[in-house]
């Protein structure tokens, strides 16, 4: 016999799933389905055996520690056809593509809303049932979401803890700092399927196609019947009914309805264009 064949012959063997009465062969426990069986006797065979050198982590398969150990080499090894952008797993790519595409499989049962991910879709549900947990101690907005809350909260400390690294600016919300950096950068990953513009962020793409090739306006005021095609839109027209100027200049009591007026009132101030 050859030493290769002796080694494989005394290396250890998985129990085998041996269906008497689905019992576990390697503790007490019985079973009424072998499906059942097969994930508990993993629990003992498919030990954290994998472990990664980077970290204290560990996983069970191989394929997951591959996976992890992209996180420390940053290496991106699915690439998206449609743009620039490269992803360190396939499942990532095949979210991100759905912003290419337009594809929303995952539908909510409630509305006929429908998401690009199934945790998106897992969020809106939260809608439906009506709970806010997330209380506002400054003033009485409540959310759904931490994250919302936790990004209201910052209008009241004015915190912006995202930097951009190419200018002295700085966001309350990650998502506001990744389209930013986009001006310095020229990305424009969403391009439109009418024509050949492409755009540095999606509400973007959506306000050209409803302004430019589907004319299509969702938003509707209840006052006078007016529709937009963006929520912004609705919001800056219902202040013309309510009166209501949210934008205070920090320089004198002077308030205003819309931000851009804001914005050329305090160069009055401060002089800058």
């Amino acid at each position: 016999m050859s030493i290769h064949k002796e080694q494989k012959l005394n290396s250890p063997q998985p129990p085998a799933l041996v269906n008497t009465g689905k019992k576990s062969q390697q503790c007490t426990n019985s079973f009424s389905k072998n499906n059942d069986l097969t994930s508990h006797i993993r629990t003992d065979t498919d030990k954290k055996v994998h472990q990664c050198t980077q970290c204290t982590k560990a996983f069970s398969k191989n394929s997951h520690l591959i996976s992890h150990l992209r996180i420390h080499t940053g290496e991106k090894p699915y690439q998206c056809t449609q743009c620039t952008k490269a992803f360190s797993k396939n499942s990532n790519l095949i979210s991100h593509l759905r912003t290419h595409t337009g594809e929303k499989p995952y539908q909510c049962s409630h509305c006929d809303k429908s998401f690009s991910r199934k945790g998106n879709l897992r969020q809106h549900l939260v809608v439906h049932n009506g709970k806010k947990p997330y209380q506002c101690s400054h003033c009485d907005k409540a959310y759904s979401y931490r994250y919302n809350f936790i990004n209201h909260m910052r209008t009241h400390t004015n915190e912006k803890p995202h930097q951009c690294n190419y200018c002295d600016k700085a966001f309350s919300l990650k998502y506001t700092l990744k389209c930013h950096l986009r001006t310095h950068t020229g990305e424009k990953p969403y391009p439109c399927i009418f024509c050949n513009n492409t755009f540095s962020n999606r509400s973007s793409l959506v306000a050209h196609q409803r302004n430019h090739h589907t004319g299509d306006k969702p938003y509707h005021c209840s006052d006078c019947g007016e529709s937009f095609s963006l929520r912004n839109s609705l919001t800056m027209h219902l202040r013309t009914h309510t009166g209501e100027k949210s934008y205070q200049c920090k320089y004198c009591v002077k308030t205003f309805s819309k931000k851009g007026n804001l914005t050329r009132h305090m160069v009055t101030h401060t002089g800058n264009k």
